[in-house]
């Protein structure tokens, strides 16, 4: 007759091993999430984009020496330099580098790295930068519009209602009060 000697494992008994097992996982997972977006704030790029002929600067705010544009499609560094020293901004009080990149002029999308910083937001360098800015500043405009009915259709739906302040007042600080006659 043979005899077992085996030991029953109970909960409580690994519960400990269990809690740093897990830990050390989190941990790694954690620190491979943050490795792959490595977007820092301290380093500032217009992110509407840059016209070609123009000037292109961004902000960096953290201390370093050199940046690198690279191309947000393939990740290939299109544009090396070094950064200007840092200034006291009299505002915030942070010290601030310029990255200077205006002989970049191929357009394409974008982004800065700085060493021992991290990467910007992606931004563009295009002819007509702008132009979605001005078309949503413009939509702006029209939604507030007041007097009609307005309908920003599918692109912004929801974005709708009917004519409004169809009968003038005079504003509470005007010291007047009443109906005021400044429709039409």
């Amino acid at each position: 007759m043979t005899s077992c000697r085996c030991r029953t494992i109970s909960f409580r008994s690994i519960l400990p091993i269990a809690v740093i097992f897990c830990a050390i996982l989190l941990t790694g997972s954690l620190d491979s999430a943050y490795a792959l977006d490595t977007k820092s704030v301290q380093i500032m790029v217009d992110q509407v984009g840059y016209l070609p002929e123009r000037a292109k600067l961004a902000m960096v705010t953290a201390s370093a020496k050199t940046f690198a544009v690279k191309r947000a499609s393939d990740d290939a560094t299109v544009f090396t330099g070094e950064l200007s020293a840092a200034i006291q901004d009299a505002d915030t009080g942070d010290p601030v580098q310029i990255a200077d990149f205006s002989k970049l002029n191929a357009p394409g999308a974008y982004y800065l790295e700085v060493p021992g910083v991290g990467t910007s937001w992606t931004f563009a360098i295009r002819p007509d930068v702008f132009s979605r800015a001005y078309y949503l500043a413009m939509r702006a405009f029209y939604g507030q519009r007041c007097g009609t009915a307005v309908d920003l259709g599918s692109e912004f739906p929801g974005y709708t209602h009917g004519a409004c302040h169809l009968k003038g007042e005079f504003h509470a600080s005007s010291g007047r009060h009443g109906e005021r006659n400044n429709v039409g």
